[in-house]
């Protein structure tokens, strides 16, 4: 097993691309179940509609899985969320993410250790050990 799925809790290492609006909790958990890294593009979603995904995937599997968000647009009110609700996994893409690493650093901190994955020298992956 590579260090990367060590990591990320995964058995293979496949991680299933957000796309968008095609992808929801049943292929994002069919995905995790499997063995690889389901993710879930929840980075136009209000927030009502983001927790109702996140818990609907947390019940269709116990494995990890992420929440992609894209940084063009706001993301602040959704990582708040993501966090509540005990997403395992959350990346970021599209700008540089530090300042909300940092808040997904300090809230994990309190309750779990920290991994951190880059690209670039930057940050762009946390996750929950």
């Amino acid at each position: 097993m590579s260090v990367m799925c060590e990591r990320l809790g995964i058995e293979i290492p496949i991680i299933q691309a957000p796309m968008g609006g095609a992808v929801g909790p049943a292929l994002a958990a069919a995905v995790s179940n499997a063995g690889g890294l389901g993710t879930l593009a929840l980075w136009g979603a209000d927030v009502d509609t983001l927790r109702r995904q996140v818990r609907e995937t947390q019940a269709l599997t116990s494995k990890p899985f992420a929440v992609n968000l894209n940084l063009e647009f706001p993301q602040e009110e959704r990582l708040e969320v993501c966090l509540r609700e005990g997403v395992p996994i959350i990346s970021f893409f599209w700008r540089e993410p530090s300042a909300l690493v940092e808040r997904v650093k300090k809230s994990w901190r309190r309750s779990s250790s920290y991994g951190e994955y880059s690209q670039g020298g930057s940050p762009s992956c946390g996750v929950r050990c």
